[in-house]
């Protein structure tokens, strides 16, 4: 594991208490004594990243949580040393550093999983797996809160979960993307309007807010008389027609089913689809971008 931050911790302390799976080396600035609070483990602690060139035979696999300004250098290196990867999202907030990444990830056939935790979640699992695509679909997702405040736009915070539950559904890249902002408190500190329109295959609505009053996370799918909804922030996570529903995943967290998929026991999609979504979640993550500065010059 490299980065132990807030989310970095939340997979370590899935990780020890599964026992499923072992963490030989930890990558970290905290102590000992810190990385034994969050969850007591008998990995080695490492300095630097680069030290891990000694240990390639003893690993499997290594989980990438640091910030996104250094994730892409990490992954690179990791990629090139032929160890597979579960890296945080955004790969990098850059456009061209994500897309080298993945290609890389593609020519050297080395496992590169971004980790857009929503994807395994098994409420948007079983929604995935209901739905036909007969006719036109509609969704309208949301993810917010009062904060955090980063060095970088919601857009990158909140939006990638959002851009890879879509595409994951659509299958394809939309054909317009149009932004709209409001609540704007500062350069970073705002609420993004999101459409993709799919042609006749449908429409997608994203709200995207680091200056809301609540935390929230709803993704909303219609489709014919159908309507689900996931709420993750509700006790009762997944409803179809406003009756709930249950599934045999629903006693594993998503970091577990993240883990289970990049290990190998489960098969929610295949590799390629996920460099496909990587790489178009990174492209329009760009074209927002570039809409985002203009509408906030203009601002």
């Amino acid at each position: 594991m490299v980065g132990v931050g807030k989310w970095g911790a939340n997979f370590l302390k899935t990780i020890v208490a599964s026992g499923q799976d072992e963490i030989r080396f930890i990558v970290s600035s905290k102590s000992r004594q810190q990385l034994d609070a969050i969850a007591a483990n008998q990995a080695v602690l490492l300095t630097d990243i680069s030290l891990i060139d000694s240990y390639v035979n003893e690993i499997d696999g290594v989980i990438v949580a640091t910030p996104p300004a250094v994730r892409a250098n990490i992954v690179e290196q990791l990629l090139r040393l032929g160890l597979p990867v579960l890296a945080e999202k955004p790969l990098s907030l850059q456009r061209d550093d994500s897309l080298k990444l993945i290609e890389l990830a593609r020519s050297s056939g080395v496992p590169l999983v971004e980790d857009f935790i929503h994807l395994f979640s098994w409420p948007y699992i079983k929604l995935n797996e209901q739905l036909s695509h007969d006719s036109p679909i509609e969704i309208e997702s949301r993810g917010g809160n009062r904060g955090p405040y980063r060095d970088y736009s919601p857009l990158y915070d909140y939006s990638p979960h959002d851009l890879a539950m879509i595409l994951q559904i659509f299958d394809c890249m939309p054909d317009s993307i149009s932004l709209e902002l409001q609540n704007i408190e500062g350069e970073l500190a705002f609420g993004a309007n999101i459409v993709l329109g799919f042609g006749q295959l449908g429409q997608a609505k994203i709200f995207n807010s680091n200056t809301s009053s609540a935390k929230e996370r709803l993704f909303v799918l219609r489709q014919g008389e159908q309507c689900w909804e996931y709420d993750d922030t509700s006790d009762i996570k997944l409803t179809l027609n406003g009756i709930s529903q249950s599934s045999s995943l629903s006693s594993s967290s998503s970091i577990q089913l993240a883990l289970d998929y990049f290990c190998g026991r489960k098969e929610f999609y295949k590799q390629e689809k996920m460099l496909w979504l990587s790489k178009s979640v990174a492209e329009i993550l760009y074209r927002l971008e570039l809409q985002y500065a203009e509408l906030i010059k203009n601002h």
